[in-house]
């Protein structure tokens, strides 16, 4: 089951800073290593430039280096606060039947349990596991999100509520309309293509919940927030708990599509659910 959570200490990839915090609404500081400062030698690319990843041929869009806004002051678990983020690549899309099939028969892997509605290639890969999705990035060379990097990608420095802007628009993502549920399946990726992200990236709000690096902790309520959050120099793995950000075809409340909104679930094996996928991270 998703369920909500909260602010917590998270494993630090590329190109991050840490922020202090001064108290619970104040800007919380940057999670950043040596990497980011070399970054400022290399020229960004354009607007809405796409690279494709060599490895598995996923398409990724680029999130430049900046501040961003994230959380919302709605949100107990995630409130506002701004990071200072390096520049960074994201799959342009969640990744596909086809290509964690190739993940797969690159690695003498099995696919998955298949879920109710069958295997499409173009459809989101899910009944994965963190720990799957985590195998696959490093296959891939490259790495499951932050949430930071995530929540940067999905809303920009505009600091959207959701990809495409401030309002909810029900033709803008996968979900369903009344009931859990009730849309009977996930869809083929890129269904919605006026609901992108400002950094073009696609599906970011419904189809599938995607997996973060980050570990979920039950003492995430607790955390002294005037203290800078903790570097952790683990990616995870082991853990029970990982972070979900999205929401997915089978809801319909418009807060959990949201991106600032927060869920998490068992990485093993409960987190193998048929609402759930991920996407990767390249660093620049």
């Amino acid at each position: 089951m998703v369920t909500d959570s909260s602010l917590y200490p998270n494993p630090i990839p590329f190109g991050v800073r840490a922020i202090d915090r001064a108290d619970s609404c104040a800007d919380a500081t940057i999670l950043y290593d040596e990497k980011s400062s070399s970054q400022e030698a290399h020229s960004e690319p354009g607007p809405h430039h796409i690279r494709t990843n060599p490895k598995d041929g996923v398409d990724m869009v680029f999130v430049h280096e900046g501040v961003y806004h994230l959380g919302d002051s709605d949100r107990l678990d995630n409130p506002p606060h701004r990071v200072h983020i390096g520049g960074f690549w994201i799959y342009r899309t969640s990744v596909t039947v086809s290509q964690y099939r190739l993940f797969c028969n690159e690695t003498a892997r099995l696919l998955p349990q298949e879920p109710p509605w069958g295997w499409h290639e173009d459809h989101p890969i899910v009944n994965a596991s963190w720990s799957d999705a985590f195998g696959y990035a490093a296959w891939a060379d490259a790495a499951l999100p932050i949430e930071a990097q995530w929540e940067a990608a999905a809303r920009g420095m505009e600091g959207h509520a959701f990809p495409w802007g401030n309002v909810w628009g029900t033709t803008a993502c996968v979900h369903s309309a009344t009931a859990t549920g009730d849309l009977g399946s996930t869809k083929p990726v890129v269904s919605h293509g006026h609901g992108a992200s400002p950094c073009g990236a696609m599906d970011m709000a419904g189809n599938v919940w995607e997996w973060c690096t980050d570990v979920y902790s039950g003492e995430i309520a607790t955390l002294d927030v005037s203290h800078p959050h903790i570097h952790v120099e683990n990616s995870g793995v082991g853990a029970e708990r990982h972070v979900l950000r999205g929401g997915a075809w089978n809801l319909f409340v418009p807060v959990v599509f949201r991106a600032a909104f927060r869920g998490h679930a068992p990485s093993l094996p409960g987190g193998m659910t048929h609402n759930v996928g991920f996407r990767c991270v390249v660093a620049h």
